[in-house]
């Protein structure tokens, strides 16, 4: 490893004219700046600055020449600038002028065209110096396409044979305060922003569930099981009996899971009871659900997933949200058959116990509805029939007070199925087919919830209809939902990937086209119905650029597509993680000396202003959203408030910069200080312990690694191990990896600068849904080196260097 000063000793013998130690000025001549490069000249020209003792308004320079010890600045200690440009001798002013001139000469080729495309010239790039020795590979790819990326990982644990290797940033800001460190300049991604979103819409749905559901689920659920114990010991009939039995065995499961208390229950369910329990908190896989088909009747579909309990997403993190979540599982997974009439009379029986029945001078129902209102504003409806819908039905075909012994009435029972099946039929929903399970109309007591995404997996799924069925296309991509929200990039990789693959399903294009047609079509009101789709809507701005922009020479590229592609990939991942419960499958130097502090350095903001503007209008709606529900703490709406203030900020300057308006010193300064404000929201959205200030204090080391993981899609297919072909239950996982580095030119007052950002790494790969993953298990990988690669669509975008070390001067000039 170089150090440091060796590196500025390199810098100056490349300047090969430097006017340190000579012992008589000499005027430079043409011969002597011929072959120089920009970055060259222009450091030559403000070293005679420097050696007359003139201080460096330009931030990089004030930093490189205070690090210098033969600089001796023109400042008082008070800030008064003693400097003037009397100082300067007529051979300083002469090599200026000199150095000048060829400074504008070479200036008019930042831009040089090689074969008919546009490149950046890296010769030109003056700051270069700051980010220490870049790969020819490197400094390609700035030059083709303006940015380079580099993925950052961790070194393997028998150790590498590299003289440096880089520990991988677990969060966004430790790289932005790196670059504080180091005195860069901020490359502000709308990944960092979207990351902040998540961790806000994270955070604020876990403090809901764990302080304001999970105590609702627990009454309800003991509420409901005490009513069916009733309604058991109470009826003389014999069908309401029977529905009133199983109806305690499905709360008697959920109550255990909440409490971990073992009641007592009637001898003909206490075995299947405890297996259902046995199967829920094993995580056994696919079987029979014994509540809804006791006598393993194979002509009715009852199966159910249990690998589905496995406590995953944020779940993890306290006992509340495990509880919470084994609950909520049980409810949405487990489903009543309307054509089965036992099933459909107790999901009448359980809507008539929510209506009829109080807790505390309140219905039941509205306890429901205290659970369920608050997820549909974060996540969306249910894709099922439920109470609501089921509380019509009684009202339409029964009336409106009946005993529970009415409900078995057969001719009422099928006209009550029939109203269900043209509900069920009129419902958007995601259709599942992979496991057979039927399409036919079903109750659920807190059903999953229709989200968009979903639907475009499994629509994009294909399987045979002949038996056994063979799968034509069992698992979709990411890139199926990037394509149909509208990156034509997306629609191009994963077409060719599907001839590639054999095009076996060949109707795959044309179903594409068709779902990118009906997406098409939703309004900008429909994309805001819920924070699921409005943050989609955010993404969607990343895959289409708006039109009418003036975007800086790095966005203007298929390389910068796919940088948004993996962006869109990566926080949309974070999206269905959060939601796992609910979701379905420079120029010359001036005078005019004051008090002197440098400039900031100029930072640059992502130029998205419809990404900002889009994300403006999510915070707003999620701000006054919980607030309307009286689910927003004073410091919670104060934690809003600084999220849409920067964010507001962010949004101004982009269109600054798409609009070539000046940024001023204060915004530079602002968006400098981008790391600190990052940091600071995180923590106190993490946390609501006041006194926490610091990233070490955080309890939870999973939740201080932005690397997350979620599975999205799950389907059985014969595989072939050790010889043997076998059916094997497999999950689609989508995941957060490390922070990578995004290497950014771009251009400032006529000059090109570097430019140092963070990203978002995306994953995606089949895993045993039998051991679905956590955030620790893939957080666990990571360290450990035994994760999948990135998806082979994204091989040879990134880097294949380690990210460059970073020197460090001796002299920083910090901001407060």
């Amino acid at each position: 490893m170089k150090s440091n000063k060796s590196i500025f000793i390199i810098l100056l013998m490349v300047l090969s004219v430097s006017f340190i130690g000579l012992t008589e000025e000499q005027v430079i001549t043409p011969q002597e700046l011929e072959g120089k490069t920009l970055a060259q000249i222009y450091m030559m020209r403000n070293e005679i600055f420097a050696q007359r003792g003139r201080p460096f308004k330009t931030y990089e320079l004030n930093n490189y020449f205070r690090s210098q010890d033969w600089y001796q600045i023109g400042v008082n200690e008070d800030g008064t600038v003693t400097y003037s440009d009397d100082r300067l001798t007529e051979i300083d002013r002469k090599n200026i002028e000199a150095l000048l001139e060829k400074e504008k000469e070479l200036l008019q080729q930042n831009f040089i065209e090689i074969d008919g495309k546009k490149k950046i010239n890296t010769d030109n790039i003056i700051n270069l110096w700051q980010f220490g020795e870049l790969a020819s590979e490197d400094l390609e790819r700035l030059s083709q396409f303006g940015f380079t990326i580099f993925p950052c990982r961790y070194p393997k644990p028998e150790g590498e044979s590299m003289e440096w290797a880089p520990a991988p940033y677990e969060q966004f800001f430790w790289l932005y305060e790196n670059n504080n460190y180091h005195g860069v300049a901020n490359f502000i991604t709308t990944d960092a922003i979207l990351q902040l979103y998540h961790i806000f819409f994270d955070f604020t749905l876990r403090n809901l569930e764990s302080e304001k559901l999970y105590p609702v689920v627990k009454v309800l659920t003991e509420q409901m099981l005490h009513i069916s114990q009733n309604l058991y010991q109470e009826t003389e009939n014999t069908n309401i009996q029977k529905a009133a039995l199983r109806n305690i065995a499905y709360f008697a499961v959920p109550q255990f899971l909440l409490t971990e208390s073992e009641g007592s229950y009637p001898h003909d369910i206490q075995t299947i009871i405890q297996s259902e329990i046995d199967k829920s908190t094993g995580a056994v896989g696919r079987e029979n659900s014994e509540i809804f088909n006791p006598d393993f009747n194979p002509f009715i579909k009852h199966d159910m997933d249990y690998s589905q309990f496995i406590i995953r997403g944020h779940y993890t993190r306290s006992e509340e949200l495990k509880r919470y979540f084994m609950a909520l599982m049980w409810y949405g997974q487990n489903y009543f058959l309307a054509d089965q009439q036992t099933d459909l009379l107790q999901s009448l029986v359980i809507t008539k116990q929510l209506f009829d029945n109080s807790y505390n001078n309140s219905k039941l129902i509205d306890l429901w509805e205290t659970i369920y209102e608050p997820t549909v504003f974060y996540v969306g409806l249910s894709d099922d029939l439920g109470p609501q819908e089921y509380k019509i039905i009684l009202d339409t075909v029964y009336g409106k007070k009946i005993p529970y012994e009415d409900l078995s009435d057969p001719i009422k029972l099928a006209a009550a199925q029939k109203m269900a099946e043209e509900m069920y039929s009129k419902k958007k929903r995601i259709k599942t087919e992979l496991y057979l399970i039927p399409s036919t109309a079903q109750f659920r007591f807190m059903g999953q919830r229709y989200i968009p995404d979903s639907e475009i997996l499994q629509r994009l799924t294909k399987w045979t209809d002949t038996v056994p069925r063979i799968p034509l296309r069992p698992f979709p991509k990411g890139l199926d939902v990037m394509s149909v929200l509208g990156s034509r990039l997306a629609s191009k990789i994963t077409l060719e990937e599907h001839q590639n693959e054999g095009n076996i399903w060949k109707e795959y294009p044309e179903n594409l086209e068709k779902l990118t047609v009906e997406f098409s079509q939703l309004t900008s009101n429909d994309w805001k119905t819920n924070l699921y789709y409005n943050w989609l809507y955010c993404l969607k701005s990343l895959l289409q650029l708006k039109s009418g922009h003036d975007y800086p020479f790095y966005m203007r590229n298929q390389a910068w597509a796919k940088k948004n592609l993996i962006t869109s990939l990566a926080s949309w991942s974070q999206l269905r993680h959060d939601v796992i419960l609910y979701g379905s499958p420079s120029g010359a130097e001036k005078g005019g000396w004051e008090e002197w502090i440098p400039d900031p350095p100029k930072s640059q903001v992502e130029a998205n202003p419809e990404f900002f503007g889009r994300m403006l209008e999510l915070l707003t709606h999620s701000r006054d959203g919980l607030q309307q529900r009286d689910l927003l703490t004073k410091p919670m709406q104060e934690k809003f408030e600084k999220f849409i203030d920067l964010v507001d900020f962010l949004h101004q300057v982009s269109l600054k910069e798409t609009t070539n308006q000046l940024i001023t010193n204060e915004e530079h300064e602002k968006l400098y200080t981008f790391g600190a404000l990052l940091e600071n929201l995180t923590i106190s959205v993490m946390t609501d312990d006041e006194s926490i200030s610091n990233w070490f204090e955080i309890q939870s080391d999973t939740d201080k690694n932005v690397a997350v993981i979620a599975d999205i899609h799950t389907a059985q297919i014969e595989v072939e191990e050790n010889g043997q072909k076998i059916e094997k239950n497999l999950a689609l996982e989508v995941g957060v990896g490390p922070v990578y580095e995004i290497y950014v030119v771009t251009e400032v007052d006529g000059y090109l600068k570097l430019t140092r950002g963070a990203t978002f790494s995306y994953f995606e790969f089949l895993h045993s849904a039998d051991d679905r993953l956590t955030d620790e298990k893939w957080q666990a990988m990571l360290k450990a080196g035994s994760n999948p690669p990135p998806p082979n669509w994204t091989q040879g975008f990134f880097s294949s260097q380690y990210p460059p070390e970073i020197p460090r001067l001796d002299y920083i000039y910090y901001f407060d």
